[in-house]
């Protein structure tokens, strides 16, 4: 009888406790930064509701207070004025709170889906840089990808077009959301530009970190570095098997 290796499979087996370890760490440090990221935003929109909702909601309580008071006192030729206050003072708190709205969920996903919310994007920034090709290659189901991945899909196509815009300085750019090549259980998204490259240093910016942290919490990858043929690649590797999906929805909530 042929002797067993049992050093073999203690290695093999501390090998196996030593990444589980490592995974469970990381884990971790996700769960905490994406704790982090959260309180930060919510930090944020507390902060802009109360300087930016607050004061105008007290102006219109004072314009309505002045508002019955003319009437009541016959001066109602000051009304129409207290009105228009009343109106430009609603007017500014929506403007802020679509924007709000929009950082928590972008505007039109959840009305039109994943690949009309990616083409009115598209479109908004082709009427104001006619002079950049936009080439679009967009292969998304009739339902999207789900409640997880579209957000996190949408989220990476923004910002990868945002920081072409304004870095870059391409002709060219070029946005691709489809299956993985050679993996039906996964979606790539590909962010490229034919502009200057990047020289900048590594430390990331808020957009950036927020994108890694976005799709690291999808179980995704996400790599950004310069083309060989000039400009900047971000590409997004997402995973999208049935159990992993479920567990994403169980984790954040999502029915």
């Amino acid at each position: 009888i042929p002797k067993r290796d049992w050093s073999s499979d203690v290695c093999s087996s501390d090998l196996m406790a030593a990444e589980l370890e490592e995974m469970q760490l990381q884990n971790r440090d996700l769960n905490e930064q994406l704790l982090t990221l959260q309180e930060r935003e919510r930090a944020d929109l507390a902060r802009d509701l109360h300087d930016e909702i607050g004061p105008f909601l007290l102006a219109v309580n004072i314009d309505a207070t002045a508002i019955a008071t003319a009437e009541r006192e016959g001066r109602v030729s000051e009304i129409p004025e207290l009105v228009g206050s009343v109106r430009d003072s609603v007017a500014h708190m929506q403007r802020h709170l679509r924007a709000a709205l929009n950082r928590l969920r972008p505007i039109g996903l959840e009305e039109f889906g994943l690949a009309q919310a990616i083409d009115n994007l598209l479109e908004f920034w082709r009427r104001r840089h006619p002079d950049i090709e936009f080439a679009d290659r967009i292969e998304i189901d009739a339902d999207g990808f789900g409640a997880i991945l579209d957000p996190t899909v949408f989220r990476i196509v923004q910002e990868g077009l945002s920081n072409a815009l304004r870095h870059a300085r391409p002709t060219r750019i070029s946005i691709t959301v489809a299956r993985a090549p050679g993996d039906e259980e996964a979606i790539s998204v590909v962010v490229a530009d034919n502009g200057e490259g990047s020289d900048r240093p590594a430390t990331p910016g808020f957009g950036l970190t927020g994108m890694r942290e976005r799709v690291a919490a999808a179980g995704g990858k996400l790599t950004l570095g310069n083309r060989s043929g000039g400009g900047v690649a971000i590409s997004a590797w997402l995973p999208r098997s049935e159990e992993h999906t479920s567990e994403l929805q169980s984790r954040f909530g999502i029915s």
